[in-house]
């Protein structure tokens, strides 16, 4: 299997089975980046832009997005646990068996994604987009929703 690295100041960030901890990861571009078996505690990844990227049994664990844009990615069994995403893009994305644990999202947008077998559980959603799927998902589990706005079904404007 052929894997692509990337090396962002001296700290190796995608790849297989990646340990990174308390690192600052600002202005990259991962465009069909490969994350497998990693774990990311205490990195903040700031205006990082992940376009068709595969994350798959990774954790990132006290993490924070600021700025971040992730457009057709998909998840695989990965886990966000404490972490704060804010102002962060999700779009035409698919999260399968892929959970938020305890995470916050502030005026972020999260549409047009498919979830399968995913949890969001005691998250924090504030000043956010949500689409009808991402707002069935954060209902459910003592999630706290709050100011946010959604978009419609062609069906919901035709009536």
């Amino acid at each position: 299997m052929e894997t692509t690295i990337i090396e962002f100041e001296n700290a190796l960030i995608t790849g297989t089975y990646v340990n990174l901890k308390d690192q600052l990861v600002k202005d990259a571009l991962l465009e069909n980046g490969y994350i497998c078996g990693g774990r990311y505690e205490g990195v903040t990844f700031e205006n990082v832009v992940f376009i068709g990227s595969e994350i798959q049994a990774t954790t990132f664990k006290d993490c924070s997005f600021v700025g971040c844009k992730f457009i057709n990615c998909n998840f695989h069994f990965s886990k966000f646990e404490t972490c704060n995403f804010v102002a962060c893009t999700i779009d035409s994305c698919n999260f399968c068996i892929t959970n938020s644990l305890s995470s916050n999202y502030l005026s972020c947008s999260l549409t047009n994604s498919g979830f399968t077998e995913c949890k969001f559980e005691s998250a924090t959603v504030l000043d956010s987009n949500l689409d009808l799927k991402a707002q069935e998902l954060m209902s459910e589990h003592n999630n706290k929703v709050e100011k946010c706005f959604g978009q419609f079904s062609e069906e919901q404007i035709a009536a």
